[in-house]
């Protein structure tokens, strides 16, 4: 943990606080925890709460011969 409070800025906020400084990733610049990121303004939305497996839409199989509509010879030469 810092002993002073470092300036954090983002666009027009600004907020200090102490931080803690840690070597946990590689070529990984910051961390901001949610504490800090609702002093800054920023937002996080649209996430999904429930991971359950029942709200999965079914979906159908292909079918390799589908149907092509006015696609058939008959009064034609080809279907005499």
């Amino acid at each position: 943990m810092t002993i002073e409070k470092i300036k954090v800025a983002y666009n027009s906020k600004v907020c200090n606080a102490n931080l803690e400084v840690f070597d946990i990733f590689n070529d990984l610049h910051v961390v901001i925890g949610t504490d800090l990121i609702t002093q800054l303004g920023i937002t996080i939305s649209n996430l999904a709460m429930d991971w359950d497996d029942d709200n999965n839409i079914e979906t159908l199989p292909i079918d390799p011969e589908p149907y092509f509509p006015n696609n058939q010879p008959y009064g034609t030469k080809e279907g005499t």
